[in-house]
């Protein structure tokens, strides 16, 4: 599971004032509207006709929340998918896939278990003819020698006689043509090789034993009726564990680099039904102390607000408010 990422600061322009930056939001259940400061003051006036309280929180505070909140609900979806996926008999299934890799691991046994077999093999056919060599030193070599000479021989004058001067050839040829004692080497070609073949070994296959070892392989290997009910239980956990331990794990990766601010002053979110006649909304906005707290805020809403420490917040931007209105 990838990390969560972090929300990089950043504001749209309000389409009502284009000068202001939308840094605030109602998160009333009727409202859910992004607002300028400007849009704001409005907005709570609206409010206070409506008798309704107006619910104002940082547009940070709400973007971070809400990413938090889609992001978790992946998370659950993608759990979800991987049980499935993990289970399915689609190609991409992993209960498939280890299936497979049962498949592949009995050929790499099986396969081992032939070259080794078939290696062994010639190692002792090499052995073999190793010692019938030894037995029998020379008398091939020797054979081998008086036929090349004679067939060189033979050679050099087949290409005297294709020549244009060939009369020479002619004379050589008729001079030699009895010296070529073909019968006494073929006689001697005979009698070496059957000496040399009458104690030769040969190879000899069973292939009624084939059917044994086919019978043996499928013993080798079982295909039954399998129930993964505990499996899918235990799957799951697995899966959900670890996305959980990821997820702390990824939590607490972008905790240690986080910066804080220990001077900042926390500014809540707004919550405040405020009566129209106490409203100055110079004081609340342009005060010196607004831009900083806004800052504060948003700062604060990066540390990501959580449903625990929500409603304290808004109890104490009810004290806020007091002291902006008087």
């Amino acid at each position: 599971m990838q990390p969560q990422q972090q929300l990089a600061p950043a504001y749209e322009k309000c389409s009502r004032h284009p000068i202001n930056d939308i840094v605030l939001f109602c998160i009333h259940d009727k409202c859910k509207e992004p607002l300028c400061k400007e849009c704001c003051k409005l907005h709570i006036q609206w409010h206070n006709s409506q008798g309704t309280p107006a619910n104002i929180d940082t547009v940070d505070s709400v973007r971070e929340k809400l990413f938090s909140d889609v992001h978790n609900l992946k998370i659950r979806f993608e759990e979800e998918r991987e049980i499935l996926h993990y289970f399915s008999d689609g190609e991409h299934s992993q209960l498939i896939k280890s299936i497979h890799g049962k498949i592949e691991q009995v050929k790499k046994n099986l396969l081992k278990l032939v070259n080794d077999y078939c290696n062994q093999l010639e190692k002792e056919i090499q052995k073999r003819i190793q010692q019938h060599r030894a037995a029998h030193p020379g008398e091939k070599k020797e054979l081998h020698h008086k036929l090349n000479t004679v067939i060189t021989q033979l050679d050099s004058q087949e290409k005297a006689l294709q020549s244009q001067k060939y009369i020479k050839a002619c004379l050589v040829v008729i001079s030699e043509e009895k010296n070529h004692d073909l019968e006494g080497l073929s006689l001697d070609i005979d009698n070496a090789l059957k000496h040399y073949l009458d104690n030769m070994f040969d190879v000899c296959i069973h292939e009624d034993k084939l059917q044994k070892i086919n019978d043996a392989l499928n013993e080798y290997v079982e295909i039954h009726q399998a129930n993964y009910a505990e499996e899918l239980e235990y799957k799951t956990q697995q899966i959900r564990e670890s996305k959980k331990t990821t997820g702390i794990q990824s939590q607490q990766y972008h905790q240690q680099f986080k910066p804080v601010n220990k001077k900042q002053e926390i500014n809540p979110p707004i919550s405040q039904t405020i009566p129209s006649k106490n409203l100055n909304y110079q004081s609340v906005y342009d005060t010196p102390n607004y831009q900083s707290n806004i800052h504060s805020s948003l700062q604060q809403s990066r540390l990501g607000p959580t449903s625990k420490n929500y409603e304290t917040r808004l109890q104490q931007n009810n004290e806020k408010l007091k002291q902006f209105y008087g």
